[in-house]
């Protein structure tokens, strides 16, 4: 992966571009992409400190900063956060108040001090998802980049998936590969029924996952597809061992639109790569 900084020379008016930014414990991923010229995607992966979390927060600042280009003015900065702490909501539910308590009947472990909850509409399923991000973190987010729009890991996810469920009748399940988590998001005809995000050690832990959630939301076997996408890898082993259980078992087509953005593409994050194509 190509490690050169990025200086504000790159590219000379960034008021075409859109700058995509992905953050996680371990990684600050970053995407440019100007829609209207091919073969202009570009990316860089940068490793972060996660040892504490002061460690944390100096290694992506020093991340950001290493990199001028990412201070410019672009035509949109869309920033996602990989977040287990994470709730979705119908969209009259705008009270801030109202937000707070159900965050934290849902997450026990939450108690606000040191974070505060943010929401992003999920435009397909008239929802907002709510998510709690450390003040610290988001502080450095508003001041480093301009009008940022903020979204949690999985929101992408949601809207993207939103429109692929529409083909056939059968509920379908989409499953994201990360290295030891995995976004689940069920769909059938009534919409949503269920989006969480497992941890796991082993292959065998998300393949249980996986079948536990099938059996509990009743999906059929023989007719109900499981869509996978992520990590290539654990794509394949994960494929493997579930064919077994489930007749449709593919991967999530790569949108064939972003074919054009260049070949940098296919290393992208997938949450990351369709957030241009669902904003």
């Amino acid at each position: 992966m190509d490690n050169t900084p990025l200086n504000k020379e790159l590219i000379a008016d960034t008021s075409s571009w859109g700058l995509y930014i992905r953050i996680d414990e371990n990684n600050l991923d970053v995407m440019l992409y100007n829609p209207v010229e091919d073969n202009s995607l570009i990316y860089r992966r940068i490793q972060l400190d996660g040892s504490d979390k002061e460690s944390y927060l100096k290694s992506l600042e020093n991340a950001v900063y290493d990199n001028p280009l990412l201070l410019n003015d672009f035509s949109r900065t869309c920033v996602l956060i990989e977040n287990k702490y994470f709730l979705l909501v119908p969209e009259c539910v705008t009270d801030s108040d109202l937000q707070e308590k159900l965050f934290a009947e849902a997450h026990t472990d939450y108690d606000g001090q040191d974070s505060e909850i943010i929401a992003d509409e999920v435009l397909p399923l008239h929802a907002l998802m709510l998510m709690s991000v450390d003040r610290k973190l988001l502080g450095f987010i508003r001041r480093a980049f301009v009008n940022p729009r903020i979204y949690n890991h999985q929101t992408p996810l949601l809207r993207y998936f939103a429109d692929r469920r529409r083909h056939g009748n059968n509920a379908k399940m989409f499953v994201h590969l990360r290295r030891e988590n995995a976004d689940i998001i069920v769909y059938d005809n009534d919409g949503l029924r269920l989006a969480n995000t497992y941890s796991f050690v082993a292959v065998d832990d998300i393949i249980y996952y996986i079948l536990a959630v099938r059996q509990e939301m009743g999906l059929d076997a023989a007719t109900d597809e499981l869509l996978i996408s992520g990590e290539p890898e654990l794509r394949r082993q994960i494929s493997e061992k579930l064919k077994k259980f489930i007749t449709f078992v593919m991967p999530v087509i790569f949108p064939g639109v972003m074919f054009r953005a260049g070949k940098n593409a296919l290393s992208v994050p997938f949450d990351l790569i369709v957030i241009p194509l669902c904003e």
